[in-house]
């Protein structure tokens, strides 16, 4: 078989997390090839919980529009008693919260994993790149320069085998990943084998009078029996289901769930509830979940990476799984483009396992915990433990702790927990948005947002104090960054205007607040491709050090 070289990375696995690198990516104008050996898209209700870091993601990546468009808030969940009928207590899930001038999306949206690809799909066919389906990495070797992979396509009952080299490899190709196997990577976790959930999607036929679509409705318990019906999407008939207990043993489950029978989960639906009066129509999907709790102990071997449930599968509780894939995803991206173009060391592809393990072991235990209350909590714990607010948001995510973050104000005191960056603002954390912003050329009113860019670093210098020595330090790195001076006094002198892409008027002061900056301290902040603080330094001595680190 001829060997066929082709510049760029292979992406396998069509959903979530490959969509997320594949776009990304081709923002930054690298080859990509995007296969996936199913023959057809995902269908399902699948990862419907878009988390608000998740939701900056999209307006990075422009999809947000698509996502809101579609997009419902979380709904009040229900819970009814013992007659079926009569809501005993409502709980919210995600108490909606004004937007900030840092934090513009601060509430949780819902909408299918089905729906969400297929937006991710479509910006991806505008930059000439389409999933091939039917379409199976067979097998892969490394070399020094690349990874050299057979692929097989089928068409009908034929299969086209190629063999091409590419520059690098990303296994998306969910918990089964063959990516992950034929790396030797370790899998590690635990299967739980007495709690059982059913999910899938249903058409309900009765009508608005008997199940409105403002809430999550529930029944039961799940350390008896539980059955519940959320409203998918705006406005129709379909609803996800969810059924999970303690209480069914193996004859029950293989007759109710596991046959992913439509008349089996009826029967048992009405059961549980006693809501005849809900009459179904048309199953999407059906499918058994047990809780596999695993993830690997490395993100890469050479060449070769790993992003989303190649790398870790968990609870659905807390809403995290698809959020934390396309994180993975986001947070490989910028490196990836940099090293692929040769602008920055292959080493740094190695902060990839150095910033997302510490945060996805922490993910794992957090929905963990959410999963065995939910079963086996008290009935406070339980009603908490459907909560998706606080730290579940992903917004205290950060990666501190990472060789190549830098900070001057930072100490060895400052906690440095993967999930919730505590008080005070340091390198490693989200960058925070700021409103307010006047761009002094034109007058425009803008954000910080609006600046930042998957595709560029973006640098603030906050004072004009050292606008000279800074563009002296960034001069041979300038193409890769967006520079930008940002003043508290509009009717400040700047000596070199010309020397920034753009100079802001922080005319209410939320981007020196967002960053904690004092009025007279002049100071650096570097801004990542994936929108975390590389650095905040004092001097042009730490920017340098900055780029001797991250560039070529």
């Amino acid at each position: 078989m001829p060997l066929t070289t082709q510049h760029g990375v292979l992406i396998a696995g069509g959903g979530s997390s490959g969509l997320v690198l594949a776009l990304t990516l081709v923002k930054h104008g690298i080859p990509v090839r995007i296969i996936e050996k199913e023959a057809n898209h995902r269908v399902g209700q699948r990862g419907t919980g878009i988390m608000p870091r998740s939701l900056e993601l999209h307006e990075f990546l422009d999809t947000l529009p698509d996502i809101e468009e579609r997009a419902t808030l979380i709904p009040h969940f229900a819970f009814y008693g013992e007659d079926g009928k009569t809501v005993v207590k409502s709980t919210e899930m995600s108490p909606y919260v004004e937007p900030t001038p840092a934090i513009p999306h601060p509430n949780p949206l819902m909408l299918g994993q089905d729906a969400q690809e297929a937006i991710l799909r479509a910006h991806l066919k505008q930059h000439g790149c389409e999933v091939e389906l039917s379409t199976e990495l067979l097998s892969f070797t490394q070399a020094d320069d690349g990874v050299i992979a057979t692929i097989a396509k089928r068409t009908g009952q034929s299969q086209v085998e190629e063999t091409v080299k590419y520059s690098y490899l990303v296994g998306a190709d969910g918990a089964h990943s063959r990516v992950r196997k034929m790396l030797g990577i370790n899998f590690r976790g635990e299967t739980k084998t007495a709690e059982s959930i059913v999910t899938g999607d249903i058409f309900v036929e009765s009508g608005e009078e008997v199940l409105n679509r403002n809430d999550w409705h529930a029944w039961g318990e799940p350390s008896s029996k539980m059955m519940s019906l959320r409203p998918a999407g705006k406005g129709g008939k379909l609803f996800t289901l969810l059924a999970m207990g303690l209480d069914y043993d193996q004859g029950d489950i293989s007759h109710a769930y596991m046959s992913s029978s439509r008349e089996a989960f009826i029967d048992e639906f009405y059961k549980v509830t006693g809501r005849r009066d809900i009459v179904f129509g048309d199953t999407v999907w059906l499918s058994t979940w047990r809780p596999n709790i695993r993830m690997v102990d490395q993100f890469s071997v050479g060449r070769v990476f790993l992003v989303g449930d190649a790398a870790h599968c968990h609870s659905p509780t807390g809403g995290q799984g698809m959020n934390s894939s396309i994180q993975d995803s986001w947070n490989l991206a910028w490196k990836l483009a940099l090293v692929t173009k040769g602008q920055a060391k292959p080493s740094l592809l190695d902060s990839y396992t150095q910033e997302r393990l510490p945060v996805i072991a922490e993910m794992l235990r957090k929905t963990t915990q959410i999963l065995n209350t939910s079963f086996r909590g008290t009935s406070s714990q339980k009603s908490n433990a459907w909560r998706r607010d606080g730290e579940l948001h992903q917004l205290g995510i950060n990666y501190r702790g990472s060789p190549i973050v830098m900070d001057d104000r930072i100490d060895e005191d400052v906690a440095k927990e993967a999930y919730h960056s505590g008080s005070g603002i340091h390198a490693g954390d989200r960058a925070p948005d700021a409103s307010g912003l006047v761009c002094l050329h034109n007058a425009s009113r803008t954000r910080l947002f609006k600046l930042f860019s998957p595709t560029h670093h973006t640098l603030l210098l906050f004072s004009n104090g050292m606008d000279n020595d800074v563009t002296a330090a960034l001069k041979p790195k300038k193409d890769l960054f967006e520079t930008v001076l940002v003043l508290r006094d509009s009717l400040t002198q700047v000596a070199n205007p010309d020397s920034f892409d753009s100079i802001i008027h922080d005319i209410d002061g939320h981007a020196s607040h967002a960053y904690g900056i004092q009025r007279g301290w002049a100071t650096i902040v570097v801004i990542r491709p994936d929108a975390y603080i590389g650095a905040i330094l004092h001097d042009t001595t730490g920017l340098q050090k900055y780029l001797e680190t991250v560039f070529c």
